[in-house]
């Protein structure tokens, strides 16, 4: 009887973790929903500007960052594959395995079918979708077309940036 429950109780958690589901996303980017704005600049050091005192840049990490009332991290913008002056693009995993190099079917893999396509900025050859995955929104603007400026091409398809912001 041991060696029955020895090699089914195993098997048992496994089918009722994958029926069950998970709630919890995959988050491997180092910088978190709700982290601090201390945890932020002990990991990313002091901003580099911003478009505003709430909205700090950290371009040699290839994120900017905006915070809640509390100063606790409410999203995290990555510039993917388009050309902002002295501006990194993040080449690590972020959450749910999705990174920047990915283009827009990969990304669909990951999370599924969008729930909301923007096409408001589609004169400037991108879209935006957008997908709700274990408590967070996930927005990406993707080319569209492919796409030239400054000497620099951008793929038809690509990540030009990503937003993972909380949901509530």
């Amino acid at each position: 009887m041991k060696k029955i429950l020895v090699i089914f109780l195993p098997l048992i958690f496994l089918v009722t973790l994958s029926w069950c589901g998970s709630t919890t996303s995959t988050w491997q980017f180092p910088i978190g929903l709700n982290d601090s704005k201390n945890t932020v600049q002990s990991i990313l050091g002091s901003s580099k500007g911003g478009i505003v005192d709430k909205i700090p840049w950290y371009p040699s990490s290839g994120v900017s960052i905006t915070y809640d009332d509390f100063e606790k991290v409410e999203s995290i913008y990555f510039k993917g594959n388009y050309g902002y002056e002295d501006w990194i693009t993040y080449d690590g995993k972020i959450v749910e395995d999705i990174d920047l190099s990915m283009n827009f079917s990969e990304l669909s893999r990951k999370l599924g079918q969008p729930i909301r396509i923007d096409k408001t900025e589609e004169s400037y050859g991108w879209w935006t979708y957008s997908w709700k995955k274990s408590g967070i929104l996930i927005s990406a603007e993707i080319w569209i077309k492919d796409y030239e400026e400054d000497g620099k091409k951008y793929p038809k398809n690509s990540i030009k940036t990503l937003d993972i912001e909380k949901v509530i």
